[in-house]
This record gives structure tokens, C-alpha cells and sequence, in this order.
């Protein structure tokens, strides 16, 4: 089976991004890698198959633009660049089951039923469920709720989300720990906002006046 795997890169290049990507070559050189760098500081990336949005771009946009570079695979992993691989992970993601969205956290939405989705920081999407669900939702802006509403979308879709133990991935997400993370959710706070609102209206479970 083909695997591709989509690295979106929001600061941090030389820190995370490259790091990540000297994984890959090392860990699972078979696996088509497409980094979207979106609007990382210097050094920029000038390999063909990492380029550069010229305007930052929301988390989901990011993502449609790589698989779309990448093409036809069986499987997608879509994942931040704050992400330490420390081992292959392709054997375990041909052991999956193409009518499953795959995550490594499971949550929900507060005081809303039947709300679970997985976190985006990364995502197995097989060829089934991303031609079935299709392209995250693009008007969500920088990043949150794109990947509970594309959860939402496969469950609608008749497909089961499963959490996969992150270790036994050799993953490691820096998440929250990164230095540049308290600031980064203070300066997009209107928009983590503005984006659970959208999700909600558009999920029926508010109304778009409220």
C-alpha cells in the first residue's frame, strides 16, 4: 500500500520541520513525504516537494493543498510539524482498516452530544474515507475546529473514529509544550472563537443570529 504524509509547518523550521522530515528519510523512506510550510521563519524550504504558502493559510487549507500534491495514495497522514517520530510507522498504518478516521486523541465538544471528534495534530485518512468526506473545510481560519467538523463529517459518513495508542507510533506531539504556544493561541484568540461558532451554525447546533 502507498502512504503520504502531509507535514504543515506554522513556525518552527528548523526546530521541528526539519527535524521531522531527516525522521522520515531515516524511519521510512518509502512513505511520499509533501511539507506545506505555512509561513514558517527563515530558512525557507526550496525542496519540490516542500514549498511555501505565500499568505498564511488555515490548518485545513494547508492540508487539502498537500494531499492534493501528494495524489493518490491508499493512505494520508495529515500532522502538525511539532512531531518527534522516533521509529517507522508505516507497517502499522497498512495493518489499518480503510472504513476508520484514525486520530492518537479522542475529545468532545462541552455540553454538546455526541460531540467526539479527533484531534488534528495528526490523522490516518485512507483513500476511502478522504474521497467519501472530502476536502476540510477551508473557511475555518488558522486552525481549531477543522478537524472536529471533518470528524463530524465521517461519522455523518458512515465511518467509525478510532484513538491509536501515539507509542506504539513512535510519536511524540510537543503540542502545548512548544515556547511559542501560549502566545500563538493569545494573538488568534477571535479566531478560535469565530471558528466554534461556524462550527456549531453549521452543524445545526446554533443558530447563525446567536
Amino acid at each position: 500500500m502507498s502512504i503520504a504524509a502531509v507535514i504543515v509547518g506554522i513556525n518552527g523550521w528548523k526546530e521541528y520541520t526539519q527535524p521531522l522530515l531527516g525522521a522520515f528519510n531515516e524511519y521510512d523512506p518509502g512513505i511520499d513525504v509533501v511539507c506545506v510550510d505555512n509561513q514558517s521563519d527563515p530558512p525557507y524550504p526550496t525542496d519540490r516537494r516542500t514549498f511555501r504558502c505565500d499568505t498564511r493559510c488555515g490548518y485545513g487549507d494547508a492540508i487539502n493543498q498537500g494531499i492534493q500534491t501528494a495524489g493518490k495514495h491508499d493512505w494520508y497522514l495529515v500532522m502538525n510539524n511539532d512531531i518527534e517520530l522516533s521509529g517507522s510507522i508505516s507497517h502499522k498504518i497498512n495493518e489499518l482498516d480503510p472504513d476508520k478516521l484514525y486520530g492518537f486523541d479522542l475529545h468532545h465538544i462541552h455540553n454538546v452530544p455526541d460531540s467526539d471528534y479527533l484531534q488534528g495534530w495528526a490523522l490516518i485518512i485512507s483513500h476511502k474515507v478522504w474521497s467519501t468526506v472530502g476536502l476540510f473545510d477551508e473557511k475555518f481560519e488558522v486552525t481549531w475546529f477543522d478537524d472536529v467538523d471533518y470528524s463530524w463529517r465521517a461519522k455523518q459518513a458512515g465511518f467509525e473514529l478510532e484513538r491509536l495508542p501515539r507509542g506504539s507510533y513512535n510519536l511524540l506531539h510537543f503540542g502545548k509544550d512548544r515556547p511559542d504556544w501560549t502566545e500563538f493561541r493569545s494573538q488568534h484568540r477571535g479566531a478560535y472563537d469565530k471558528n466554534r461558532a461556524y462550527l456549531l451554525v453549521k452543524h445545526g447546533l446554533l443558530k447563525g443570529d446567536q
